[in-house]
């Protein structure tokens, strides 16, 4: 069985992963801070969209990975292969919708301060790294369920004796 049709599927999914992560710069919230005489940001606290970011993140990733779940139902390949390529495609699309938001984003605060800004925007940052995983456990989960459902109606065939 030819394994060719992986690297598509793969590139399907960075190509939306980076759509995902305009879309996520372009509606997570902006947010400035004052800066202290002492030369940190302060955050207002009421304002802080850190949370904000993460759950919307998340949210983005974890359709992205639905739909890219259910775009992989069709392909026919054996069950570790289909679940290690959309693993591994969703963890890369995940990182460049990371990668896409965050240069979009405003520039880091050490950049903004060297640039003598009065205030400073909060760049779009992640808590932890492993909210990256959302999307390959997302589409993982919906190839699965749908081999496991696929079995369960259409059982398979046993081969003929010779």
């Amino acid at each position: 069985m030819s394994l060719r049709w992986w690297l598509p599927v793969v590139l399907g999914m960075v190509v939306l992963g980076v759509a995902a992560g305009v879309l996520w710069w372009s509606i997570a919230p902006r947010s400035t801070g004052g800066i202290a005489l002492s030369g940190n940001v302060a955050y207002p606290t009421p304002d802080d969209p850190s949370g904000t970011i993460a759950v919307l993140y998340v949210l983005i990733v974890a359709a992205c990975g639905l739909i890219s779940g259910a775009l992989m139902l069709g392909r026919a390949a054996v069950a570790t292969t289909r679940i290690m390529v959309v693993c591994g495609g969703g963890w890369l699309a995940a990182i460049a919708c990371y990668v896409t938001g965050y240069l979009l984003g405003p520039a880091s605060v050490a950049a903004q301060l060297e640039a003598g800004a009065a205030q400073v925007q909060v760049p779009l940052s992640l808590p932890t790294p492993l909210l990256s995983l959302v999307w390959p456990a997302a589409t993982a989960t919906v190839v699965s369920v749908g081999m496991l459902i696929s079995l369960v109606v259409q059982p398979p065939r046993p081969s003929p004796v010779s």
